[in-house]
């Protein structure tokens, strides 16, 4: 009788290891975090286009674009942040259809040229240069920041 209660609180303590053993830990992803990582979206948009920024540890950048409730494409490259100076460099486009397929092209191109960002009250500014007409304009993108629930 002894010997299977032995039996008994030995397997017990050894499903409670393993169960507490098994939980996920909450650590920092691989890579350099700064106070651009994590997902933006694009505030104060009326129509049907919007954009997220998602700033990944490490250095990493995607821009999603996402039209009439569906991601319609993405820039994917790399940033770097130099005091205030933001620098985004665009290595590939990704143009998806309405039925999920896509289509990726090798692209070499700087987004927010000239960029300058500040952050307040969980709101990303970016300052560049934009080229609406072939002509040179200071234009002024605001996000905001995306919390995750936990």
């Amino acid at each position: 009788m002894k010997n299977n209660q032995l039996k008994i609180f030995g397997l017990l303590i050894l499903l409670t290891i393993s169960v507490t053993s098994c939980k996920k830990s909450k650590t920092e992803p691989d890579g350099k975090t700064d106070a651009l990582t994590g997902a933006w979206q694009e505030a104060n948009m009326s129509g049907s286009v919007a954009r997220r920024l998602v700033f990944k540890p490490g250095g990493d950048f995607t821009m999603e674009i996402w039209t009439n409730n569906y991601k319609s494409g993405e820039v994917n490259g790399a940033y770097i942040i130099d005091g205030s100076n933001l620098t985004v460099n665009i290595n590939e486009e990704v143009e998806i259809n309405s039925a999920g397929s896509a289509t990726r092209r090798k692209v070499n191109r700087q987004l927010f040229e000239k960029g300058k960002f500040s952050i307040s009250n969980d709101i990303l500014t970016i300052k560049c240069i934009t080229y609406p007409a072939d002509a040179p304009v200071d234009t002024e993108f605001k996000y905001g920041k995306i919390r995750a629930i936990d």
